[in-house]
């Protein structure tokens, strides 16, 4: 067998995981915007960040540009890892429209191999490949890209499984190199969305403490806590100057019911395990629910029950400190679903930073991540007949299928670019501010916006205002 043969015999699974992968990134191979909520959104913050670098401050915390041109401390609070990404996209050629969904079409395949690395060392390739799958193709993913266009969340969809991964190897060799890639993925997540990285706090410390009782090794405790202090080190560029001075801000302005509170978007059972609907794709479909889905659902509990597995012969090398991970798995997929409901209200209102995620549902990226690693399990059900990657090919394909009725979304126009004049133009006509629905980031002191537009007029006309 020749080397070529060799090595595409051994990259198979990957391969795989990049085909379903371009399933799902086929809605954006479009030239016409979905109509998301958040979209124009991420555009305008790239834009006002790629102004701000070509004025030579390549890490700002001020957008002079926004707020009707007078300034807005959008990159103070807002983390702006995925706004880098989109400039960098605009900066190589592409028109910003274009550069989004070539931005979310990057985040999908990405966090189809992020996630294929992790459980591939817990129950190898062909594991997996079909968590990548579920991952991938989930309701939760579809949402963030084609209804919300959440990029920032998106893009924290990838660091998940990659802090899991590099983690687990730094505490399995004690090594100084995976050490400082699980510290740097942290700082990534950290620097990509504040609410993420919160939201995964609970399963990183959880994995460790599950691994620390799993090799009765309490040092692997003072190992992980470096690595953490370490990514929170490495980001506190960011995190530590907006959480000293979020005070000076409107932050109230965050928690305006009924939208943006916890309380008032919960989710209910049937939305969370929402099953496959019909859709016809020539007509205009209702937004389909925010959900782990049905389909899922039931391959992480078809993943959990393996523990009652024994290990198979042949593949115990790779599994023989990995059969207790599927119990971990479901406590956590588990939490993670009960705080999407109404039942949580009283930790809600009990924690101090946790109405800030502002939405429930937002906890189905850290669970979608869990249901998926299940999902990859599941495959060991087939090594008694020595058809694992015919088990990861089924799991795959109704994991694809099933959730198909996610990936419809709808068009609002042909791609136009954006510049700092339609920014601004945007603002006016939607009375929001600085990329912000109720401009929370405004500083305390100001009372309203002065009716002066000559500052925008001139930005508006392509040319650079006077300042004092």
């Amino acid at each position: 067998m020749s080397v070529a043969a060799r090595w595409a015999r051994r990259s198979l699974p990957q391969i795989t995981v990049l085909f379903f992968g371009l399933l799902s990134i086929w809605p954006l191979l479009q030239t016409r915007t979905t109509c998301s909520d958040d979209g124009i959104f991420h555009i305008h913050k790239a834009l006002g960040l790629e102004a701000a670098i070509q004025l030579g401050h390549w890490f700002p915390r001020w957008s002079p540009h926004m707020a009707h041109g007078f300034g807005y401390p959008l990159y103070n609070f807002y983390a702006p890892l995925g706004s880098y990404m989109l400039a960098g996209l605009h900066a190589l050629g592409f028109i910003y429209p274009l550069a989004l969904h070539i931005a979310f079409a990057i985040c999908i395949l990405l966090s189809g191999l992020a996630v294929f690395t992790l459980v591939r060392d817990w129950w190898g390739p062909w594991a997996g490949l079909a968590a990548a799958v579920v991952y991938q193709t989930s309701p939760y993913m579809a949402f963030n890209v084609l209804f919300r266009g959440a990029l920032a969340e998106t893009l924290a969809l990838v660091w998940l499984p990659l802090i899991l991964w590099t983690m687990d190897r730094a505490l399995r060799h004690l090594s100084l190199r995976w050490s400082a890639l699980a510290a740097l993925c942290f700082a990534a997540l950290v620097y990509t969305h504040n609410a993420s990285a919160l939201l995964a706090a609970p399963l990183i410390l959880g994995y460790v403490v599950f691994v620390s009782f799993e090799k009765r090794r309490r040092d692997l405790l003072g190992h992980a806590a470096a690595i953490i202090l370490a990514g929170l080190a490495l980001s506190a560029h960011f995190w530590l100057p907006a959480l000293a001075e979020r005070d000076l801000v409107k932050t109230d302005q965050l928690l305006v019911p009924p939208v943006f509170t916890y309380y008032t978007n919960f989710l209910t059972g049937a939305e969370l395990m929402a099953p496959p609907v019909a859709t016809q794709p020539r007509l205009i479909n209702p937004s389909p629910p925010k959900a782990l889905g049905a389909v899922a659902a039931a391959l992480a509990l078809l993943g959990a029950a393996t523990v009652r597995l024994r290990r198979a012969k042949a593949d115990t090398k790779q599994t023989q400190t990995r059969t207790s991970h599927p119990l971990f798995l479901f406590a956590a997929l588990s939490f993670y679903l009960a705080l999407t409901v109404s039942l949580s209200l009283p930790l809600w209102d009990a924690l101090p930073l946790l109405p800030f995620v502002q939405f429930p549902w937002r906890m189905l990226g850290v669970a979608t991540l869990c249901a998926a690693a299940l999902a990859g399990a599941a495959v060991r059900w087939f090594e008694y007949f020595n058809r694992v990657w015919v088990g990861a090919i089924i799991i795959a394909s109704v994991a694809a299928i099933g959730h198909l009725s996610w990936w419809y979304p709808r068009y609002c126009g042909e791609f136009t670019e954006a510049t700092i004049g339609t920014m601004l133009e945007y603002e006016y006509n939607t009375f929001t501010v600085g990329t912000s629905a109720k401009g929370e980031f405004l500083p305390k002191t100001v009372g309203y916006l002065p009716e002066d537009n000559s500052v925008a007029r001139t930005l508006m006309a392509g040319e650079t205002p006077s300042r004092l």
